[in-house]
């Protein structure tokens, strides 16, 4: 089940994901004139389990979001695990990396 408002034809605002017990499972935030959204998953428990930001690219005459750039990564307890980086929706690496990441600015 999911919670947010249109406005002509397209999501705006804050969309919210809840699991079928109605636990958050995700909170999206649309911002139309970036193109791009901000997205937060949450473990069962409530804590941030990872975030970053989804852009719009057009590919085979589609427009979909994509992941892109630095996406932070938190065990269970909410302690941070690490980052991975997303190019257009491929994950850079298979597991989080540790340490501070790097700033990527804007689309590619």
């Amino acid at each position: 089940m999911y919670t947010g408002r249109f406005r002509n034809g397209q999501e705006r605002g804050t969309w919210k994901t809840y699991s079928e017990n109605g636990q958050l499972e995700r909170l999206e935030k649309y911002e139309p004139k970036l193109k791009r959204i901000k997205t937060t998953f949450y473990h069962p428990n409530g804590k941030v389990s990872h975030e970053g930001l989804a852009f719009l690219f057009e590919e085979n005459n589609l427009l979909m979001y994509k992941w892109h750039g630095n996406w932070e990564y938190y065990d269970s307890t909410g302690t941070f695990r690490g980052w991975i980086a997303y190019q257009r929706g491929k994950a850079m690496s298979q597991q989080p990396i540790s340490g501070k990441p790097v700033v990527t600015e804007g689309v590619k």
